[in-house]
């Protein structure tokens, strides 16, 4: 195990987990609440960060829902990046960009289908 790390994958743990935490106690749209960060990519430069999030809250259009709830993290980009510089020092705070990250559909899609063969084998 490595037990060093460069700054970059630093600043990405600590950014995941301070965004986090603003989306879950900060933020008062019950939409952006059943958010969670999966990952974040910093540039090698720091200026810009890509944060990958997942919705809980997905019922009945989900690709509707997932565009406006992913076009309004990005309207409150600055307001999160203004609290997120209050919570981490750093000289020039990373610009961010919220994407959405479908992995966990896939892998629930990919385990159906891994289950369905498995019952049409017995």
């Amino acid at each position: 195990m490595n037990k060093f790390h460069t700054r970059s994958e630093r600043i990405s743990n600590e950014i995941k987990k301070t965004i986090a935490s603003i989306l879950q106690k900060t933020i008062r749209n019950p939409k952006i609440k059943m958010t969670n960060v999966l990952d974040v990519k910093i540039s090698r430069d720091l200026l810009y960060a890509k944060i990958f999030v997942t919705f809980l809250n997905l019922v009945n259009d989900k690709k509707k829902t997932i565009k406006n709830n992913i076009f309004l993290l990005n309207y409150l980009s600055g307001y999160i990046r203004f609290l997120l510089g209050k919570e981490i020092y750093l000289k020039i705070l990373p610009q961010l960009f919220f994407i959405y990250d479908d992995s966990l559909d896939k892998g629930i899609m990919i385990s159906k289908i891994i289950r369905d063969v498995i019952y049409k084998k017995k």
